[in-house]
């Protein structure tokens, strides 16, 4: 099975940082891609090195936006057409819209695993520490 990471640093409505924080994701990526595929000593590494597609959207301007959903679904629906692995990085709450879509449109046996990183501002104080 091969991994499809795409990066959609999606930031319309919200912060300039959130489109910051995907592209520096994006980069930090593509450089552990490549210092992998150098590595001349048998790592594990090597075990994804060539398994992995790796796609970066940009939004430089106002016209980038224009058809971001469809773009996203675009690509999404590409990646689990291949049946890859899918690791969908976007910048703002919005940008997982187009994933659900997808999604939507064939139910299936599917697993999504949302990381965000407003966990932090919410009061848990009256939660105990195993969930």
């Amino acid at each position: 099975m091969k991994t499809s990471a795409l990066f959609f640093p999606f930031d319309l409505f919200g912060s300039s940082g959130t489109r910051a924080g995907v592209e520096l994701l994006a980069d930090a990526f593509q450089e552990m891609l490549a210092d992998n595929k150098r590595e001349r000593q048998a790592t594990r590494a090597r075990a994804y090195a060539n398994k992995v597609r790796f796609q970066e959207f940009t939004f430089e301007t106002l016209a980038d936006y224009k058809d971001w959903r469809h773009q996203a679904r675009l690509a999404i629906r590409d990646v689990l057409g291949r049946r890859d692995f899918l690791l969908w990085t976007t910048g703002n709450h919005l940008g997982v819209f187009p994933l659900y879509d997808e999604l939507a449109q064939n139910p299936g046996e599917t697993l999504v695993l949302q990381f965000d990183a407003h966990l932090d501002i919410y009061n848990l104080s009256d939660c105990t520490r195993e969930l």
